[in-house]
C-alpha cells in the first residue's frame, strides 16, 4: 500500500529488467503512476550511476541489445537452458521454421500471456494483502517468467515468489502442506519437471538428430508453469 516505495524497490530489477517486464504492465493497467514514478526514478538512478563508472560498457550494451534476440541462434548456445515462450517456440521450430518464423510466433505467445494478465487484473479490485489479489499477483509472476524475453534455467528460482505466496494464502490446518490437495500436488510436478526439463530437452534434440530428423525439443517446463 505505499507504491512510491514499493515502485522504487521494483526498479532495483533494472539488473535484469526482463523480469520486471510483467509486474511494470500491471501497475499501467491498474494505473498505479506512483509505482511507475518510483520504479523510474530508481532505474534511472542506476542508469546515470552505471554512466558515471563506466561510460563506454554502458553504451556497449545498448548497442548489443537488438542482437541479444539472435543468440539463441547462434551454435553453441545453451538454448535447452531457456525456460520461456521464447526459448519454447527455438526449440520446437527453430530447425522447421526462419528465424523471423520463430520469432514472431514467441511474440504472439508473449503478447497473449499480456492480454491473460490484463484480463486478470481489469477484474480484480487492487486490495493488496486480500486472497484474491495474492493469489492473482502469485500467478502472474509465474506467468511472468514464460513472458519474459530472456530467462535461463538459474531464473527460474523466483518461482520461490509465487509459491511462498500460495503456502501463505493456503487454508491452514496442521498438515495443510501434506495433504494431497492441489498445492502439493502442483509444487511436486512443478519442482520435479523443471528439474528434468533440460536434460529432457537436450535428450531430445540429441535422439532426433542422431535418427536424422530435424532438431527439435518440447521443453516440458514451460506448459506446467503455464499450468
Amino acid at each position: 500500500r505505499r507504491d512510491l516505495a514499493g515502485g522504487a524497490v521494483l526498479g532495483v530489477l533494472l539488473y535484469k529488467p526482463q523480469l520486471a517486464l510483467t509486474p511494470v504492465f500491471i501497475l499501467l493497467v491498474k494505473g498505479r503512476l506512483r509505482a511507475l514514478v518510483g520504479c523510474f526514478l530508481t532505474s534511472s538512478l542506476l542508469i546515470a550511476v552505471g554512466f558515471l563508472l563506466s561510460p563506454k560498457a554502458m553504451v556497449d550494451y545498448g548497442r548489443a541489445l537488438p542482437q541479444i534476440a539472435q543468440l539463441p541462434f547462434v551454435p553453441g548456445y545453451p538454448v535447452e537452458k531457456m525456460h520461456n515462450f521464447y526459448g519454447f517456440c527455438v526449440l520446437l521450430l527453430g530447425h522447421l521454421f526462419s528465424v523471423r518464423t520463430v520469432e514472431y510466433s514467441a511474440f504472439l505467445l508473449m503478447v497473449g500471456g499480456l492480454l491473460i494478465v490484463a484480463a486478470w487484473w481489469r477484474t480484480v479490485p487492487w486490495e493488496p494483502a486480500t486472497r484474491q489479489w495474492d493469489l492473482t499477483f502469485a500467478s502472474t509472476l509465474a506467468l511472468g517468467l514464460l513472458i519474459s524475453p530472456h530467462l535461463m534455467l538459474y531464473d527460474l528460482m523466483a518461482l520461490l515468489l509465487p509459491i511462498a505466496i500460495l503456502c501463505a494464502s493456503y487454508p491452514k490446518s496442521s498438515e495443510y502442506l501434506l495433504d494431497g490437495g492441489p498445492l502439493l500436488v502442483w509444487t511436486a510436478l512443478l519442482w520435479a519437471v523443471v528439474f528434468i526439463s533440460t536434460y529432457a530437452t537436450s535428450a531430445m534434440l540429441y535422439i532426433s538428430g542422431t535418427l536424422g530428423f530435424a532438431s527439435l525439443a518440447v521443453q516440458l517446463s514451460v506448459p506446467t508453469v503455464f499450468g
